[in-house]
């Protein structure tokens, strides 16, 4: 955490146009809690200097891994045997960033990508996370000599056919990025996200329960939290960079914090009821037509925060989980008690004006909690 701000700061001094992520928070199976985790002060700081001075104020494009930890075996957790989501990551969180999650060769969402409210789109990946055992793969440089990945390589000590998970995916996409801004340096970072949200392609065998996509004014397949609005299109981005008008200036709408009466509202334990509230967005104090990000923040008192499922739901009843239940490694979860932003970026395009509800439920025995309060942010324009 203490190196990440000032990684990125050196970026933005060399003049980075596109700065890539291919790097998390640690999945369970590396050490990492499988619980909530902010991101650093210094990084946060570093990425909005980022899109205000980076590419002479038009922003710098910031790409980053949705995480490997989501593959399914074992215990009957919604998102698998690591049970990791993207938006339990406070850096994919950040609304300034490009998600991105893994397909394999036929465009089929990869078991280790972790789905996520806030995955934007994905891209190809080797299909063997951390193996050598396919030859299906993504051919790359390496390191060279005894220093690199693949030591043993059929090619040579500096390439590999073996890299593989959202590390490999992300560069995908920072690379289409920058077939973009060459066909078009006039393009903002936020016209970026938008074009590759738009113009990505739907990805195949989404057919099972729970990863149906859902509808969306940005294309006509849908979204999912799986792969985002689909696998990223270089031809198609490349074609609706050249001559695109930039996107409106940017608007903001904030709910403020809502607050209640100490200690909290009780939520109820063992039930997937649980409790809603919601918040008016009116057309009076919040311009927006066109959504481009939502920032969700909730607090909870809560000893076990796996325990819970929390979901917004947007005016036009369209919603997304941000969190579900899941085992934190060993037992230990994060505390949210002082709030955990969650970022979503499934709403883009809708209009912001109306009624939000976040539901939240404990739907684990035994520990119980409250909620403390809730706060959303959007960003849109007109």
């Amino acid at each position: 955490d203490s190196l990440v701000g000032d990684a990125l700061n050196r970026a933005i001094n060399a003049g980075a146009d596109i700065v890539n992520n291919s790097w998390s928070t640690l999945d369970p199976s590396g050490g990492g809690t499988r619980s909530f985790y902010p991101a650093a002060a210094a990084w946060e700081a570093a990425v909005q200097r980022a899109v205000t001075e980076g590419r002479g104020g038009k922003g710098t494009v910031l790409v980053f891994s949705a995480g490997n930890g989501a593959e399914q075996t074992g215990d009957a957790i919604p998102n698998g045997e690591n049970g990791d989501q993207s938006n339990y990551s406070g850096y994919a969180n950040n609304p300034r960033v490009i998600a991105v999650g893994a397909v394999d060769a036929f465009g089929r969402s990869l078991p280790f990508s972790e789905p996520g409210a806030n995955v934007l789109v994905s891209a190809f990946s080797g299909a063997e996370l951390g193996t050598r055992k396919s030859s299906a793969g993504i051919f790359t440089t390496d390191l060279s000599g005894s220093r690199g990945f693949d030591v043993s390589s059929d090619l040579n000590q500096d390439y590999t056919r073996f890299f593989d998970g959202t590390s490999a995916a992300a560069p995908m996409v920072a690379g289409v990025t920058a077939l973009m801004l060459q066909a078009n340096p006039s393009l903002t970072w936020r016209d970026v996200r938008w074009i590759l949200a738009s113009t990505a392609r739907p990805a195949t065998g989404l057919t099972a329960p729970g990863l149906n996509t859902a509808v969306t004014p940005m294309n006509s397949h849908g979204y999912t939290q799986a792969v985002g609005f689909g696998i990223v299109d270089a031809t198609a981005a490349v074609a609706r960079a050249k001559g695109f008008q930039t996107l409106g200036a940017e608007v903001t709408c904030d709910s403020g914090q809502i607050s209640f009466s100490s200690p909290g509202l009780p939520i109820p334990d063992n039930s997937r009821s649980g409790l809603s509230e919601s918040t008016r967005l009116d057309e009076s104090t919040c311009g927006i037509r066109r959504i481009e990000s939502v920032e969700l923040f909730v607090a909870v008192n809560h000893f076990y925060s796996g325990d819970l499922r929390m979901t917004l739901i947007a005016p036009n009843q369209l919603g997304v989980q941000v969190s579900s239940p899941h085992r934190c490694v060993a037992d230990s979860c994060a505390s949210l008690s002082s709030g955990f932003r969650f970022g979503a970026v499934r709403f883009m395009g809708m209009p912001a004006i109306g009624s939000w509800t976040l539901q939240v439920s404990d739907e684990k025995a035994l520990d119980v909690g409250r909620l403390l309060w809730w706060r959303m942010v959007v960003r849109g324009h007109m």
